[in-house]
Order: C-alpha cells, then structure tokens, then sequence
C-alpha cells in the first residue's frame, strides 16, 4: 500500500447513505463502520428515519477516526451515497462527493455528483437488494476509506458463505463501476 493510500485510510471520514427505508442505507453503514472497527478506527454510526422506515425517507451516517470522535453527527461529509430521486433534494448543494444510482435518478446536481447504475448492477448480479453494497464497493474504491480486506472480513462475520459470497461480488461489482468511471472520466 503506497503513503498516500494509507494516508486515506487513516484520516477522519464522514459518510452518508440515503434513500428510502428497505433500501439497505443502514445494513450498508453497519457494515462499513464493522470494516472501520476491524482496523483499529474509532467509530460512530447513527439513522434517520422519518414516519414510516419503508418506503419513506431514509439515511445512515458512518465517522471514523485514528482519533476520538467528540462529535457524533456528520458535519462535512467525504462523500455521499445517493439511492433513490427522495434523497437528492436534500444533497442537491453540497459539496462532498456524491455518487448516485443513475439507474434511479435522472441527473446529477453538480460536477461533484457521479452517477453509476448500482440497482442495474445489482439485478445483473441477480440479486436487486444488494445495490446498497454495490454503491458501498463503489465509495471504497474512490475514497479508499476502508480497505477491501475490512469489508469482505466484516461483511464474512456477518453472513453464511453463501450469503457472504453474494454480498462480496456485489462489492467487487461496484468496485469494478467505479474502476470505469474514473477511466471513462479522467
């Protein structure tokens, strides 16, 4: 790993995952903040949800730090994860990183919106609830925030081979989306 690499992996990272409740925002930042802890970071994790979990606005924060966390809520986000059109209004005028399922959503709000197709992905994968780890694998790649051995370790603890299986290739799918992206791009 080169010093830049590590460098990313050991600063602070504030990360949020919206959409819509059963979309697997929160599955998604638990298993995040799992990776975080398996090496060594401090972590918060946090939801927010509004009337009805399903279907209705939804969101999970991740902050992990070397140092501690004095504060428990996301205050300048790396980058967010956009899932559905519900949550692009409240993200519309940051200025993170945002990538977006542009399998859901018809554009992006800026030059920091990325759009990648991670429902797409996940239903070629055969698989349509695993775009929350699609879109996970994706952030992974482009901020290095945890590594990829943190998060297939945490999401093995987590499942059966089987399932576990099923949720690392959606995480090696979204890597892969970002891989083009960022060629396609520049």
């Amino acid at each position: 790993m080169s010093g830049q690499e590590e460098n990313k992996l050991n600063h602070k990272s504030e990360i949020i995952i919206a959409g819509s409740g059963g979309q697997g925002q929160i599955f998604a930042a638990t298993v995040l903040a799992d990776a975080a802890i398996l090496e060594g970071k401090n972590v918060v994790q946090t939801q927010t949800y509004g009337i009805a979990q399903r279907g209705g606005f939804s969101s999970a924060e991740v902050i992990m730090d070397k140092d501690d966390i004095l504060f428990h809520q996301v205050e300048k986000p790396d980058m967010i994860i956009v899932l559905n059109e519900s949550a692009v209004g409240r993200y519309s005028n940051t200025v993170a990183t945002v990538l977006y399922d542009n399998s859901l959503i018809k554009d992006g709000k800026g030059n920091n919106w990325h759009g990648l197709p991670f429902a797409k992905i996940a239903a070629e994968i055969g698989d349509g609830k695993v775009a929350n780890l699609v879109a996970v694998g994706a952030m992974i790649y482009m901020s290095k925030v945890v590594s990829y051995d943190s998060i297939v370790s945490a999401i093995r603890r987590k499942f059966s081979a089987a399932v576990a299986e099923k949720n690392v290739a959606a995480i090696n799918s979204g890597m892969k989306a970002a891989e083009t992206l960022i060629k396609r791009t520049g």
